[in-house]
C-alpha cells in the first residue's frame, strides 16, 4: 500500500511539472504575443528550479498581418539564469540572457512600410517604455546576442521582390541593463537592421528611447560579402534543383538550364545569376552572380535564401 501510494504522489509530481512547463510556455507565447502584436509560437520552455535556469526552444514570431505568410524572427535556443528571490516579489531578473537568433526575414510590402514598423512595439510611445510599473516586472542584467542570417526582402520595387541576405555567421554582442521585454524585443531586431542598408525605421526611435542608439552600417557590411555564396542543404540533388528553378522563377527570368549538370541561369535584378547544384553529401547550393560585369553577393545571397528557405 505504501509503495502505491508512493508511485502515485511521484506520478502527481512529474504531471505537475510538466503542466508547469506547459502553462508557463503558454503565457509566454501569450505575453510576447501581446508585446510585439503579432503571433509568437514557443517550441519547448523549460525550467530549473534547482539550477535557477530557464531555456526556451524554437522561438518564432510570425510576420503581422499586411505582409506575406512565414517567420520574421527565428530563434533556435534561449537561454537565462533567473534570480530566485525576485519571482516571490512578482519580478523577473534574468542575471544573464543568451540569445541565439538564426535569422530574422525584414520586409518591405509594396506600400513600402517595414514589418518590424508594424509591430506593436515599434509604435509604442518612449513614455510607456519608462514607466516605472513596467520596469519592476522584467530585467536583464546582461544580454548575449548571437546573429545568424538577415534577409530583407523589398516587395515595393516591382512585381518580384529584391531579396538581400547577410550572414554574420553567429557575431555576438554584448549589453548591459535590459528594462523591459518591449526594449529587448526592439535592441534584437535594431541590432538586426543596423547590418543593412535601411534608414528611417521607426523601431530604432524605441532603442535610441531606451538609451541606446542605432546606425545603419550595412554599406561596410555588404562591400564585405563574398561574390560566391553556397549552403549544405537538406534533401536530394532532384529537389533541390526544383527548388533552385522555383526560386530563380519568383526572382526573376529563366534563361538557361542543364538539369544533368545541376546548372541554372538566370536574369535577377539586372545581374546575371548562376545556381550550381553539386551532387556531394550532403547536397550543396552554390550561386555565383554579376551586374555590370562586376561581382553582385547581394543578388546571389538572396537567390541562396529564397533556395534554402524553399528546402527547410
Amino acid at each position: 500500500m505504501l509503495w502505491k501510494r508512493l508511485g502515485i504522489a511521484l506520478l502527481v509530481v512529474i504531471v505537475l511539472l510538466f503542466l508547469r512547463d506547459a502553462l508557463l510556455e503558454a503565457a509566454a507565447e501569450r505575453v510576447s504575443s501581446q508585446i510585439l502584436g503579432t503571433p509568437v509560437k514557443i517550441g519547448r520552455l523549460s525550467l530549473s528550479l534547482m539550477r535557477h535556469q530557464l531555456e526556451v526552444r524554437d522561438f518564432q514570431v510570425v510576420h503581422p498581418q499586411g505582409f506575406p505568410k512565414g517567420i520574421l524572427l527565428s530563434i533556435p535556443r534561449v537561454k537565462a539564469d533567473y534570480d530566485a528571490g525576485a519571482l516571490w516579489r512578482k519580478k523577473l531578473v534574468l542575471n544573464s540572457l543568451e540569445v541565439e537568433m538564426k535569422k530574422v526575414v525584414i520586409v518591405k510590402n509594396a506600400d513600402g512600410r517595414l514589418n518590424v514598423d508594424a509591430l506593436k512595439v515599434a509604435r509604442q510611445k518612449p513614455d510607456q517604455e519608462k514607466k516605472p510599473a513596467q520596469k519592476t516586472e522584467f530585467r536583464a542584467n546582461v544580454l548575449k546576442l548571437k546573429i545568424g542570417k538577415i534577409i530583407y526582402k523589398d516587395y515595393s520595387l516591382g512585381p518580384k521582390p529584391v531579396i538581400e541576405m547577410i550572414d554574420l555567421d553567429m557575431k555576438e554582442a554584448t549589453y548591459n541593463g535590459i528594462a523591459s521585454a518591449g526594449e529587448l524585443f526592439a535592441l534584437v531586431l535594431t541590432e538586426s537592421l543596423k547590418h543593412t542598408a535601411i534608414q528611417g525605421a521607426m523601431i530604432y526611435g524605441v532603442a535610441s528611447a531606451a538609451g541606446t542608439s542605432f546606425l545603419p552600417a550595412g554599406l561596410a557590411v555588404m562591400a564585405a560579402q563574398k561574390p560566391d555564396v553556397a549552403e549544405a542543404v537538406k534533401g536530394s540533388p532532384k529537389k533541390a534543383f526544383r527548388a533552385g528553378m522555383e526560386a530563380a522563377k519568383a526572382l526573376g527570368e529563366i534563361k538557361e538550364v542543364d538539369e544533368k549538370a545541376g546548372v541554372i541561369k538566370a536574369e535577377i535584378q539586372g545581374g546575371e545569376a548562376t545556381i550550381f547544384i553539386e551532387k556531394t553529401s550532403p547536397v550543396r547550393v552554390r550561386v555565383s552572380a554579376k551586374k555590370m560585369f562586376m561581382p553582385a553577393p547581394k543578388i546571389a545571397a538572396g537567390l541562396l535564401y529564397e533556395i534554402t528557405d524553399r528546402l527547410e
